[in-house]
């Protein structure tokens, strides 16, 4: 089997906590750039090997602890053109 870490969160459960909470958007907003940036580096990954990323939306970029990227839902190899 695969084992992997364990990932707390996803930006589908952190976009909603952005508009409802002051505190956790002032924790929040800061790591936004870094956030996408590791999406581009994820998604570009995946491209450089062949794949795609079929679901590309929030409930498939999860975040660990640290609030670092790790993309998922991406599906089987595809070929590129």
């Amino acid at each position: 089997g695969i084992l992997v870490p364990r990932m707390p969160l996803s930006l589908a459960t952190v976009l909603p906590r952005l508009e409802r909470s002051i505190e956790v958007a002032g924790r929040l907003r800061p790591m936004l750039p870094t956030i996408i940036s590791e999406v581009i580096a994820g998604v570009h990954h995946l491209h450089k090997h062949k794949m795609l990323m079929w679901a590309a939306h929030p409930r498939n970029v999860l975040l660990d602890g640290g609030l670092h990227v790790k993309l998922t839902d991406y599906g089987p190899r595809a070929p590129l053109c």
